[in-house]
């Protein structure tokens, strides 16, 4: 959701969209928890490094690494093939009270977009575009050495402004900084 505010999402016919398929992928579905009882055990530890250490970590109840890397997948998906949302304007005849969603082929006014205007003026100095991503997305708390393997691996794609640009937003939407809230 944080993608589509940041970026003004929006598409030319102004119907709803919704987040589609990506709460089933995530396993996070808003209004929807997991657990019937509603929160994490505050004694949870993954197994490895954490648990070893006798740390606690009850966030990652919920992630584990088939969703993290759901994530990045869906992640990918969105910003490098340009499929952000879903659209829907009627019901499933499938699934009672379901959406239907409606095929953005068909309705090319419903596909839906985002503004990047901003960071593909700022291709040629990739410092900045992610100094810029990282106040958008992270709130400015993001790591001088993750800023440097972002920056490393987009300076290889200016050439290509609007891919440099998507390919920083994906790098910053799946870093620690931005995945993990301090």
């Amino acid at each position: 959701i944080q993608l589509l505010k940041a970026f003004n999402a929006s598409n030319q016919s102004g119907k709803y969209y919704s987040a589609g398929y990506v709460p089933l992928e995530m396993a996070q579905h808003p209004m929807a928890a997991p657990s019937v009882f509603n929160f994490f055990l505050p004694t949870y530890a993954p197994p490895g490094e954490i648990f070893e250490a006798g740390l606690v970590a009850p966030e990652f109840q919920i992630v584990n690494s088939a969703a993290a890397t759901d994530y990045i997948n869906i992640m990918y998906g969105m910003l490098l093939s340009d499929y952000y949302m879903d659209v829907t304007t009627g019901v499933s005849t499938v699934i009672p009270g379901s959406p239907d969603y409606d095929n953005p082929l068909s309705y090319p006014e419903n596909i839906v977009q985002i503004d990047v205007a901003d960071e593909v003026a700022l291709a040629e100095d990739v410092p900045q575009m992610i100094d810029r991503l990282d106040i958008l997305l992270t709130g400015g708390t993001m790591t001088q050495p993750s800023k440097d393997a972002i920056i490393e691996t987009v300076e290889q794609f200016s050439f290509e402004p609007s891919i440099a640009a998507k390919l920083a937003i994906l790098m910053v939407m799946i870093a620690p900084d931005y995945v993990i809230q301090k």
